[in-house]
């Protein structure tokens, strides 16, 4: 079984650069993730495997989750449309504002949303031909820490 590997690259402006061999991709978080493993009920009656990568903090949690999606033929658009859905209702939050995004070569999906304990929520989504990827920040110090979370979220990167 292929575990996680941390790398001990410290890159400028802190936080460890942490690469996933399991689920194949990169990022820099604040420190290194607590990972936990489960299910997620598909459409259709179907399960995949999900790994959520996760570093809690005051005041912000950092969290990347996984969802193999490889012997499941879906349609990327309607999954990712699915699991913007998911991350709308899961994060309690109002929709602020939505844009497209690239990550590596895979279209994607940023949402920001404002929950009403005055938290935001960024979340980058992501569908591969292996998994769906959700590159999220939780913080009620989005103004303070607004450099560290751009690092974050655009340092993610499958390597697929």
């Amino acid at each position: 079984m292929l575990v996680p590997l941390l790398l001990a690259a410290r890159p400028a402006g802190g936080g460890s650069l942490f690469s996933s061999v399991r689920d194949e991709f990169v990022v820099l978080f604040p420190s290194p993730p607590h990972v936990e493993t489960g299910s997620v009920d598909l459409p259709g009656d179907r399960k995949a495997s999900m790994r959520m990568y996760r570093v809690d903090e005051p005041k912000t949690e950092w969290l990347i989750s996984a969802t193999d999606v490889a012997q499941l033929a879906l349609d990327r658009q309607r999954t990712l449309s699915g699991a913007r859905s998911g991350v709308m209702e899961k994060s309690g939050g109002t929709l602020v504002s939505e844009r497209p995004v690239r990550i590596a070569r895979y279209e994607g999906v940023e949402l920001r949303l404002e929950r009403p304990d005055r938290w935001v929520v960024v979340a980058r989504i992501c569908v591969t031909p292996r998994r769906i990827y959700q590159v999220i920040v939780m913080t009620a110090e989005e103004r303070k820490r607004l450099p560290q979370i751009e690092r974050f979220l655009d340092s993610f990167a499958p390597e697929e």
